[in-house]
Parts: structure tokens; C-alpha cells; sequence
């Protein structure tokens, strides 16, 4: 079975605790999605959400690090994917370096607003 790695691009400041919830969600439709494509015909890629909203704010504080080098480290982790998905509306600053750093890499975009309503 092929996976396929997607960055999610979805907004944290701002409401922080609000942000890494709608996150949780969204990897979580993902994740049902990919259990709907277990069967034994012919299927497209799982998808492996990199969701960087779920793994740093558990070690990482972007006050002590600053912005830049989290921004960094958020780069790096979209290095890998096959998609940058942009799941929300509203486009923080901070969205925007990562879609400006993903369409100079070559990373394609797919905007999924309607799919997580």
C-alpha cells in the first residue's frame, strides 16, 4: 500500500488550544478516511498527516525559541511531504511563509476548506 505524506497548514496563535483542537479533528477525519481505504481493491495513497500543531507545542515554546527558528523547524517537516493542505479559511502570517516556502519548493497546495466543515 503507498502513503503519501501532507503537511497540514491550518492557523495556532491566536487561540492556540482552539487551533490544536480543529487539528486533532481534522488528522482524526484523515485517519477514518484511511480506514475506509483498507480494503483489498484497487486504492489511492494513505494519507499521513504531518501535523505540526500536535508535536511542538509538547516540547517547544516559540516565545523562548522565537518564531523564526520554529518557522524553520516547520519548514523542515514540510520537506518531506508530497502535499502542503490548507485547511481553513482565514490564512495567518505565519501560513503564508509556509505556502510561500511551499510553492518555491515545488510542494503543491490543495486548498480543503470544505472538506472539514
Amino acid at each position: 500500500m503507498i502513503c503519501k505524506k501532507v503537511y497540514i497548514c491550518h492557523p495556532y496563535s491566536g487561540d492556540p488550544e482552539g487551533n490544536i483542537k480543529k487539528v486533532e479533528d481534522i488528522c482524526r477525519k484523515i485517519n477514518e478516511e484511511n480506514g475506509r481505504k483498507g480494503g483489498d481493491g484497487p486504492v489511492s495513497a494513505l494519507v499521513v498527516p504531518v501535523a505540526v500543531h500536535l508535536l511542538f507545542p509538547r516540547f517547544m515554546d516559540e516565545k523562548h525559541l522565537g518564531h523564526d527558528i520554529v518557522m524553520l523547524f516547520c519548514k523542515e517537516m514540510m520537506k518531506g511531504c508530497a502535499e502542503v493542505w490548507i485547511c481553513t479559511e482565514e490564512v495567518t502570517e505565519g501560513m503564508r511563509e509556509e505556502i510561500s516556502f511551499a510553492v518555491g519548493a515545488g510542494v503543491r497546495l490543495i486548498w480543503k476548506i470544505d472538506d472539514w466543515s
